[in-house]
């Protein structure tokens, strides 16, 4: 893991991304989302990285791991000591920018509460749109709007949503030669590495 010292601050996953896209295009990779964590006493930056060609190998993870981390060294966007982490978002991805809700429409998502509700914590369904604060999905029983954010006591907090862990019920979008959406399945792009690679980095 690459242990760095930060530097000056400012929006932290917004510049890491301006900084990480790049060397992902540069590499027909994309950035499927970052984030800016602590974890006990730790901050981890984490970059997912996605590959429309394919799943995600170690060969890409290493290659983008490196050329990122000169780069943060470079422009010192952050202000803490971190470990950087890169890999691929895995089989059950959770669905965070409106690209991500964009790419699959028509497909299976599954969303998670903090409390049961209706019966449930979890269930399947499939994502019909999106705004900034709901989802619309079309379940077992009919058509769900369900929002995008909880209270959990003084903290407001992100509702999960993302796709099924099974490849058979995952689904995303692909786009004909014409610029059109078209809903199927590429299971193949599911078997993708989970392991981080990372190097370390002590300044």
């Amino acid at each position: 893991m690459a242990v760095k010292k930060g530097g000056r601050g400012g929006s932290t996953v917004s510049a890491v991304y301006d900084i990480a896209k790049p060397i992902a295009d540069s590499l027909g990779l994309k950035i499927w989302d970052v984030v800016f964590e602590k974890e006990g006493a730790m901050w981890y930056l984490r970059v997912f990285i996605d590959r429309q060609d394919g799943a995600v190998s170690m060969d890409d993870c290493e290659n983008m791991t490196r050329p990122l981390s000169k780069a943060l060294d470079e422009a010192d966007p952050i202000e803490q000591n971190y470990m950087l982490e890169v890999g691929s978002p895995g089989l059950g991805r959770e669905l965070r920018r409106p690209e991500h809700f964009e790419e699959f429409l028509e497909c299976p998502v599954r969303i998670r509460y903090i409390r049961e509700t209706d019966g449930r914590k979890e269930f399947i369904a499939i994502l019909k749109g999106y705004s900034k604060d709901t989802v619309s999905v079309t379940a077992e029983e009919g058509d769900i709007e369900v929002k995008l954010s909880y209270e959990k006591g003084n903290k407001k907090c992100r509702r999960y949503i993302g796709t099924p862990n099974s490849c058979a019920d995952s689904c995303r979008k692909a786009v004909d030669g014409e610029g059109h959406s078209q809903g199927e399945c590429f299971c193949g792009r599911y078997q993708i590495v989970l392991i981080f690679i990372s190097v370390f980095c002590f300044v």
